[in-house]
């Protein structure tokens, strides 16, 4: 094991600390992932839609609202919806690190 592995190490378990002082962070995922498997299990894009909007909206500036930010635009500008799409792609935008 070099010192590289020991720094990523710590830059990890740093990230993790952050994850778990943070209960936003972890249920913004436990409702981006529920949402996401309704949507799936029902195969209805307009159900994982407003799951996606949903956790977007209410989990602004968390990675899960960020995700689910991310895929509500993607799919609303699949749609030809381009300034519901904009707005949702600008809430994906967060400035918390991204675990690795």
């Amino acid at each position: 094991m070099g010192s590289g592995h020991h720094s990523t190490g710590g830059s990890f378990r740093r990230q993790l600390s952050l994850f778990f002082r943070n209960p936003k962070i972890d249920k913004s995922w436990e409702e981006y992932s529920a949402a996401y498997v309704k949507g799936m299990e029902q195969q209805s894009d307009s159900v994982l839609l407003a799951g996606m909007k949903k956790v977007a909206d209410k989990y602004n500036g968390s990675y899960g609202g960020a995700m689910a930010a991310l895929q509500a635009g993607e799919q609303l500008y699949a749609a030809g919806k381009y300034q519901d799409a904009l707005k949702y792609l600008q809430k994906a935008d967060i400035d918390e690190p991204v675990l690795a």
